[in-house]
């Protein structure tokens, strides 16, 4: 099998931290390279576009995808605010149509759910003390951790920050992400483990 290069285009710091430390690890057992290319905020949905249009015309990627939260999308994101009840069926289907409008073959998007902290949710079991506690009567509300609501107060960062005491979310962000492995998150996360699967499979 010839090893691929992909490039993933992600949210920030920590996705980035993600992408090297953990998935890169996990997909080179495909023979899958990553390269993942921070975003570090941006404000318009065609600066994205931009961004992933040039990266999909180096020659060195065979593959472009994308890690970016669905919370805090730019407003002008194709069908952000299409009317679907069912949460993986409205994001399946404004993924889809922002491949449909970048329209290159090597490129598919790919939202975190609600955003890349749910994935810390996976596994309550790594916490320490009174934190596991907490972390396990969040998950009490929600199906998955890819439910855990996506408003400015209870986004999946903001309860984290609320429940670890001096949360940062590269450093203990990246420690619990280790701790809890990326089979976990794929169990527990089932938008987030068919992004990977098809990646196994490009």
């Amino acid at each position: 099998m010839m090893r691929q290069n992909i490039f993933i285009i992600c949210e920030g710091q920590t996705e980035y931290m993600f992408i090297k430390k953990i998935l890169s690890p996990y997909m080179k057992n495909y023979e899958k390279t990553l390269y993942p290319i921070p975003l570090n905020g941006v404000s318009r949905y065609k600066s994205i576009k931009k961004i992933i249009v040039n990266v999909c015309k180096l020659k060195t990627c065979d593959y472009v995808t994308t890690l970016i939260d669905y919370y805090g999308m730019p407003c002008d994101t194709p069908f952000l605010y299409i009317n679907e009840s069912n949460i993986y069926k409205k994001i399946n289907r404004i993924e889809k149509e922002i491949n449909l409008d970048i329209g290159i073959s090597n490129f598919s998007f790919h939202f975190s759910l609600h955003e890349f902290e749910a994935l810390l949710f996976s596994d309550p079991s790594v916490y320490e003390g009174e934190y596991k506690g907490e972390v396990y009567k969040v998950l009490e509300n929600f199906p998955n951790p890819e439910y855990i609501n996506n408003s400015v107060e209870t986004a999946p960062s903001k309860r984290l920050i609320k429940i670890v005491k001096g949360y940062n979310k590269i450093r203990i962000g990246m420690y619990l992400a280790e701790k809890i492995g990326i089979e976990k998150m794929m169990l527990r996360c089932p938008h987030f483990r068919n992004w990977v699967d098809d990646l196994v499979k490009i």
